[in-house]
Parts: C-alpha cells; sequence; structure tokens
C-alpha cells in the first residue's frame, strides 16, 4: 500500500506530482532567469551617458574582455529532438527497434505505450576547434560551430515532455 504524500496530487498515470507553486514563488524562481537578464539590458540601456560604463555581472570586473554582443534564446517546444541535433546518443544506434523496457525501467506515461527505441536518422560528426558533435541536419551551421553555445545540463525526473518543460 504506497501512501500518497499530502501536498500531491494524483496524475493520470499514477504518479504524483507536487501542489501548485503560489505566484510568488513562481516570481522568485524566474526572476533569476531570463527575466533578470532582460532587466539587468533593459536598466543599462537606460543608464545615463554621464554615470560611464555600467557592470552587469561583476563590480570588479570580468576575468576576460567580452566578446558576445547578442544572446539568441531558443525556446523550441516541439523543435527537433536534442537526439537528432546537438547530443548523440550511441546506445541508441545500439538498441534501434528493441523494447526499451528490457533495458532499464520506464516510468508510465500519458499513453504508456512507449514502443521501441528508435535511432536518430541523421549522422553525427564533430565540428569546430572545440569538436563540438552536430548532426547533418544543420549542414551550414556546422561552419560556425565555434560560436555556439551548447547547454547540456537540463534534466527532469519525469520522462513525460510536458512536465519535463
Amino acid at each position: 500500500m504506497s501512501r500518497e504524500p499530502s501536498h500531491a496530487t494524483p496524475h493520470h498515470c499514477g504518479r504524483y506530482r507536487a501542489a501548485s507553486i503560489s505566484r510568488r514563488d513562481m516570481l522568485r524562481g524566474c526572476f533569476s532567469g531570463m527575466g533578470s537578464v532582460a532587466l539587468a539590458a533593459m536598466t543599462n540601456r537606460a543608464a545615463p551617458a554621464a554615470a560611464g560604463p555600467t557592470r552587469l555581472v561583476s563590480p570588479h570586473g570580468s576575468h576576460f574582455t567580452p566578446q558576445c554582443k547578442s544572446v539568441i534564446f531558443l525556446y523550441m517546444d516541439g523543435g527537433p529532438s536534442q537526439v537528432d541535433t546537438f547530443d548523440p546518443k550511441p546506445a541508441l544506434d545500439k538498441y534501434n527497434g528493441q523494447d526499451p523496457g528490457q533495458f532499464f525501467k520506464v516510468a508510465p506515461t500519458q499513453f504508456n505505450n512507449n514502443g521501441t527505441v528508435l535511432a536518430s536518422p541523421w549522422k553525427f560528426q564533430r565540428h569546430g576547434d572545440a569538436g563540438m558533435p552536430m548532426s547533418s541536419l544543420f549542414p551550414h551551421l556546422a561552419t560556425c560551430a565555434d560560436e555556439l553555445c551548447y547547454v547540456r545540463s537540463m534534466t527532469s525526473e519525469f520522462s513525460e515532455h510536458t512536465f519535463a518543460n
């Protein structure tokens, strides 16, 4: 007999999810994200010219001279998969077409029809001085691989995309 936490609500796949956060908690969490970057940019533009240069990050300056003049943040809900773009998974090639349940525990999802392991149809090669892997889906983007920043620290405890967002 499993005991459900008092602060959780049942989910359609049998798991429990935490209760919704308050507006205050949401704003506190967003403050340290992209909202603070936008705020820093807006306050820097509004600074009077007589005040001199402003430092957005540290009062002591940076360890190096910044070279980036702009950032393009792509949030691609429903965009191409990471395993088809910039994050090759050799195990997908190894287990292509097989049932994932025989290799690891698969959590129940919305439809409970996980299918089989699917390898990426795109081939990966290393590009640029850093040797960052990129799929053949982006042949022209590969020419400027050294000018890109890869963020690979996003994680989720639940495999369903909606809640991972």
